[in-house]
């Protein structure tokens, strides 16, 4: 197994926000420094069968719309398949299935994924399941965990805060290809208060809301703030 990307994902309840950025961009891929950026939600059946993850807004499908056209490059919109057991050390292992984009076709794929410490936003160290689980949250970091949508039309996107961490993929629905994206990773710095840039990339990057101040404006589910003309509104 190899990973040739920074993989972080971020997940509350049953949404999430994936970004897959090259730790190697080649002179080719610097234009979209992003093997895969997609956000979405799980979907889990009534008879707890294996769950299925959308892709609402997907960066291969939207690449690949110049290139095959809209009903062909449907197939990056398809939901992967997958279900997850635990390991022995602790990691999490996901098996299911979904496209390759290497040869187009629906194949069994394997990642296994390790948590981070959610109130640690410089510390990239994982940690084991264990000690995520018996972690000692208090209820105010617990609250401090945020879902929110963008409300402004002609956008969407999508921000999922946790703890120490938050990440967001937007895009701007009026420009074709990934000139309309944008993509942002941030992080609280260890015992201060000041959150920090880790990806920042795309026109509208300067209207993800990112800081302390402003994520404790959105006090309540439904609360709306305006970033830089762009509505958010807290879903979770």
């Amino acid at each position: 197994m190899s990973e040739p990307t920074d993989t972080f994902v971020f997940t509350c309840k049953d949404h999430f926000v994936d970004i897959r950025s090259y730790k190697t961009p080649t002179a080719t891929q610097a234009a979209f420094p992003f093997d895969w950026a997609f956000y979405g939600e799980v979907v889990r059946p009534a008879d707890g069968g294996e769950p299925t993850y959308t892709h609402t807004i997907d960066s291969r499908y939207i690449n690949a719309l110049a290139t095959l056209g809209k009903e062909k490059a449907q197939i990056y919109l398809l939901p992967d398949n997958a279900n997850t057991v635990e390991n022995e050390q602790g990691d999490e292992v996901e098996v299911g299935e979904m496209l390759n984009p290497d040869t187009m076709e629906i194949e069994k794929f394997v990642e296994i994924w390790r948590p981070l410490d959610p109130l640690r936003g410089s510390q990239k160290t994982p940690i084991g399941r264990t000690e995520l689980y018996n972690h000692d949250f208090n209820d105010d970091e617990k609250a401090n965990c945020l879902v929110l949508l963008i409300e402004t039309e002609g956008f969407k996107g999508k921000l999922i805060k946790i703890g120490s961490w938050a990440q967001a993929f937007l895009q701007d629905t009026s420009i074709d290809g990934i000139a309309g994206l944008t993509v942002v990773r941030a992080a609280k710095i260890d015992g201060t208060d000041e959150w920090k840039d880790l990806i920042s990339w795309g026109t509208f990057a300067d209207s993800v809301p990112v800081g302390s101040d402003i994520y404790a404006q959105f006090d309540k589910v439904g609360a709306s703030v305006t970033v830089n003309k762009l509505i958010w509104k807290r879903l979770l």
